[in-house]
């Protein structure tokens, strides 16, 4: 099993609200997950931006890379474009 940091880097979690430095500023997280989807928001403060992103047919194959750094970045640099 991977640990949240190697995955995500240093991320502060609390009542279900993750805080992550981004290339982007800091982004206030929240995801949730079922059988058949996954789902993850981000809020910047310093841009006032939110992004939201979900899948369908999770089943647990999708978890590695729903939570990578990768995915993150990929979906923040859509938004913000390429740092």
């Amino acid at each position: 099993m991977i640990s949240q940091e190697k995955k995500l880097g240093k991320v502060k979690y609390g009542l279900g609200l993750s805080r992550m430095k981004t290339p982007f500023g800091f982004a206030c997280n929240y995801s949730g997950d079922a059988i058949i989807y996954f789902a993850t928001t981000s809020y910047f403060p310093e841009k006032n931006m939110a992004t939201s992103w979900a899948t369908d047919g999770n089943y647990g194959k999708l978890d590695d890379v729903s939570q990578s750094k990768e995915a993150f970045q990929q979906v923040f640099e859509k938004v913000f474009g390429k740092f």
